[in-house]
């Protein structure tokens, strides 16, 4: 995930200071799929989420006071990336397997980048006591999961 300019990678959004009964200033992320590289599998069913990324967070996250969306790409090699067009906020936070709490943003092949829009609406009368910071949350589920273990027997 890189920031706004694409330019920067990024893993956290630090909202800073949200009265309450306010809604934030946007921030801007792109999503890639192998940013640069042209020989990986096309991704589907991607899934972004946010988890708390430090105490203040926790609430926020709990409560989904955290808004996307997702409204546009970049397809430089033109290799038929579809715009969800995603132009309803969602809120979400949480596992990225709990229906209810991720945004699922759609396909993406080798190289591609959709732009997510992301804010925080804290209601009227509530307070996060500092400034929430989320890690984001990015998945897709077109590889079958591997599970690794070890037997007792060493």
């Amino acid at each position: 995930m890189y920031d706004e300019s694409d330019n920067e990678r990024i893993v956290s959004i630090n909202f800073g200071a949200v009265e309450d009964g306010t809604t934030s200033a946007e921030i801007v992320a792109w999503v890639w799929n192998k940013k640069n590289f042209s020989d990986a599998t096309t991704a589907t069913d991607v899934r972004v989420s946010v988890t708390p990324g430090n105490s203040y967070a926790e609430k926020v996250v709990d409560e989904k006071w955290i808004y996307v969306k997702s409204d546009g790409i970049k397809d430089p090699e033109g290799r038929g990336i579809q715009d969800s067009l995603n132009q309803d906020w969602t809120a979400i936070g949480g596992s990225l397997l709990n229906s209810g709490d991720f945004l699922e943003i759609g396909d993406m092949p080798t190289n591609c980048a959709r732009r997510l829009r992301f804010r925080i609406d804290i209601p009227a009368g509530e307070d996060t006591g500092g400034f929430p910071i989320v890690n984001v949350e990015i998945g897709f589920l077109s590889e079958k999961t591997k599970w690794l273990w070890a037997s007792e027997e060493f």
